[in-house]
């Protein structure tokens, strides 16, 4: 009975262990989602700067000849700043996107150690089961003992 008891006591312990893993779980899949929907948002913005950049050059190009010197420069110092808000923000999504690989790479293990976790569980039940049937047979043997014995 000691032994069913350990058993039963170390199933709970994994059960409440398994709990705190699907909440961490939980918890991660949620940031995860945020993230997601971050780098969407970077990836939105990085592709409408690249639009107004296009659309910017080819108006340019269309009345570039009608311009001033200086508001050639103008433009060209201001598509100068368009690239480097292009480049500083392909550098955002990119950072954003690798935290989004390391959060999904920590969501993948998670799920890993609860996939353990219920086959540790398992295990207990199925050593628990066997160790009941164990005694069971026994108490049966014994009893069978008795009554052929009298």
């Amino acid at each position: 009975m000691s032994n069913n008891l350990q058993s039963k006591a170390q199933t709970q312990q994994l059960e409440l262990v398994k709990d705190q893993a699907e909440q961490k779980q939980r918890e991660l899949a949620e940031n995860f989602e945020k993230a997601v929907n971050f780098v969407q948002g970077e990836r939105k913005q990085l592709l409408q700067l690249q639009d107004y950049e296009t659309d910017y050059l080819e108006k340019i190009k269309q009345e570039q000849g009608a311009w001033t010197a200086e508001t050639t420069g103008r433009y060209r110092n201001f598509c100068h700043q368009l690239s480097q808000a292009i480049v500083e923000q392909s550098g955002k999504l990119t950072e954003a996107e690798k935290q989004l690989d390391k959060m999904r790479k920590t969501l993948c293990e998670q799920q890993q150690k609860i996939n353990v976790l219920d086959d540790l569980i398992e295990r207990e039940h199925l050593q628990a089961a066997h160790v009941q049937n164990h005694l069971q047979q026994k108490e049966m043997d014994e009893h069978s003992t008795r009554l052929y014995c009298r």
